[in-house]
């Protein structure tokens, strides 16, 4: 099923983990917000140093191409390409496979966590609109 769960466990760890503890090259992962949607998204560093953009949200694996699998790494805490080892595993979705404002694409599974992310999109910027 794809019921996404907010990434409590793996994210919120990170966020408020201690950089200390890890190498001076380690970059603590940072909140941002996605450019063309305006969704909550998490920075995390690959371990490629190269700096992804995730949704703050873990998803079944099921029917998600290998390619938007990833989770985050022992040791040092990085972002990892690597599927689902058994069904039920929770995965990171880098954010552009999953933004509500980019094109789709073939994968079931990810257009349905986009249409999720259009309505959670649509309900933060009416929430945003009262608050004003």
């Amino acid at each position: 099923m794809l019921h996404p769960e907010p990434a409590q466990n793996v994210l919120v760890d990170l966020l408020l983990g201690n950089t200390n503890e890890h190498p001076h090259h380690w970059h603590k992962p940072r909140r941002g917000h996605c450019k063309y949607c305006g969704l909550q998204i998490i920075w995390i560093f690959t371990e490629r140093d190269r700096s992804y953009p995730f949704d703050l949200r873990e998803y079944d694996a099921f029917g998600l191409p290998p390619e938007c699998q990833w989770r985050i790494s022992t040791g040092r805490p990085t972002a990892i390409q690597r599927p689902g080892e058994k069904p039920g595993s929770q995965v990171l979705v880098p954010h552009f496979y999953v933004c509500p404002q980019r094109e789709g694409s073939h994968s079931t599974a990810l257009q349905r966590i986009r249409e999720a992310n259009r309505e959670r999109a649509y309900a933060e910027s009416e929430d945003a609109a009262t608050t004003v």
